[in-house]
């Protein structure tokens, strides 16, 4: 039979249905307790299908079950397809099994004839996952599922018994090193991680550039420019927001010694706060005005857009709404703990210079007067306001920042044009990072690289 590509020579293509002998699954009843109490087989469901190999499961029934119920038992070496779960949205999970089990009434098992490699056929169903998914989903059910007579007469290249051993070896071993080199992708990560810790707590105290200040006159101390601030806002009628609820900043601890010149100063002395407000989903739209949230807010320091976390506001909202315009290099803090990562809460962005968007609940702009506003990214990513954020005692499963807390963040500040000797320092020493030497996604295009060289017949001579 014709397949959807050439294949090499001395394969062909046969059809998934004929390819051994298919199982269904059952389940048996949970009123009798002889078919489930101190059984030892194992009972597969979707829930096992986690892994390319199955070796047991979550729940097992006995040899009573087997004998007098739907579950039949299903022979080593057969694979096994989810055909019936919410997981067939994005995913058609396929194992091969290493021991005789049972399966539920949501999958099915292919025990494949002598001449076939049910790891061969494995790994095949992976790399044809989408097409699956796309050509053979069952339409107007509310589960999703796949139709099995469809999926039956789906083709499959076979070569020769042991060109599909050679394959799936060589399969197997491209895979551990992909495995080794995402490992090691994961300890660079964490490496990179304490490396940036590091820099950025040199930074922020002195120590980053204490050769620089060496012989150096200074026109304005960090303490004249902080005075100076002062007067500047006294001028403009901005008053002070007041300290944290306890009325003292809640990094006291942090006050250690700093270079000459240098001077501790808090949030509300240097900076003013304005926090977002809510939008109305229903009028989001595919154009207009962007809208900043949360998701928008990656660790690089930098705003991420990508279609899926990009929502849109007709530009009337922008018009109405100018004071709660953001533009370029402008700095973003996320007030809310949406996620299990350390640094979500309190995370601050710098918007770029084509960034044009409203600011979204749960944000707010930080807005510096005189102080370099790229040292202040620094600072907000720098140990001293994350030791700052973990002290915050809010009271709340999904934790809150309020700006009336932010206010009372005491940090150093340099001279300005330390400030931006620093600055520059920070984005030279971070300018090879992690997320530049790899996208995470490249290993998944790796493997799936892998499989299509497999079933084309080029992975193995």
């Amino acid at each position: 039979m014709d397949g959807p590509w050439k294949l090499p020579d001395g394969w062909r293509w046969e059809l998934l249905g004929s390819l051994g002998d298919w199982y269904g699954g059952g389940t048996p009843s949970k009123a009798n307790p002889a078919f489930w109490t101190g059984g030892s087989v194992p009972w597969v469901s979707a829930k096992d299908m986690k892994a390319d190999y199955i070796d047991d499961a979550e729940d097992k029934i006995t040899d009573e079950a087997i004998r007098n119920s739907a579950a039949k038992r299903i022979p080593s070496g057969s694979v096994v397809c989810v055909m019936r779960s919410g997981i067939l949205k994005h995913s058609f999970p396929v194992a091969v099994t290493r021991r005789d089990v049972t399966i539920n009434q949501d999958l099915r098992a292919l025990h494949p004839r002598p001449d076939v490699d049910p790891r061969f056929l494995a790994y095949y169903l992976r790399r044809t996952a989408d097409d699956v998914l796309g050509e053979c989903s069952k339409n107007g059910t509310t589960v999703n599922s796949i139709e099995a007579g469809r999926l039956m007469r789906r083709p499959v290249p076979l070569p020769a018994p042991g060109t599909q051993r050679r394959i799936v070896d060589r399969i197997e071993e491209l895979f551990t090193e992909i495995g080794e080199g995402r490992r090691s992708y994961a300890r660079a990560c964490m490496q990179f991680d304490a490396y940036r810790r590091s820099v950025l707590q040199a930074a922020v105290m002195g120590d980053l550039t204490s050769d620089w200040r060496r012989g150096r006159s200074v026109s304005e101390t960090g303490g004249q420019l902080v005075e100076r601030i002062a007067q500047l806002r006294k001028e403009q009628g901005v008053s002070r927001p007041g300290r944290s609820e306890n009325g003292s900043s809640p990094n006291e601890a942090e006050r250690s010694p700093l270079p000459a010149d240098w001077t501790w100063a808090t949030w509300d002395q240097v900076g003013s706060s304005q926090n977002g407000r809510a939008f109305p989903s229903t009028d989001y739209s595919s154009e207009g005005v962007k809208l900043l949230r949360p998701g928008n807010l990656s660790a690089s320091g930098a705003l991420a857009w990508t279609p899926d976390n990009t929502r849109r506001l007709p530009e009337r909202y922008a018009a109405e709404n100018d004071d709660l315009l953001v533009r370029g290099g402008e700095l973003i803090m996320n007030l809310t703990a949406q996620s299990l990562r350390d640094d979500f809460l309190g995370r601050v962005c710098r918007t770029g210079s084509d960034d044009r968007c409203l600011l979204n609940q749960r944000l707010a702009r930080l807005t510096p007067s005189l102080v370099d506003p790229e040292f202040l990214l620094r600072v907000f990513q720098s140990p001293i306001f994350r030791r700052f954020v973990g002290d915050l005692n809010t009271g709340s499963l999904i934790q809150h920042m309020y700006t009336r807390q932010l206010a009372g963040f005491a940090f150093p500040i340099p001279p300005l044009d330390e400030q931006a000797e620093i600055a520059r320092r920070v984005r030279t020493s971070l300018s090879v990072a992690p997320d530049d030497w790899i996208d995470v996604s490249t290993v998944d295009a790796l493997r799936a690289g892998v499989l299509a060289a497999a079933f084309r017949g080029d992975l193995v001579a």
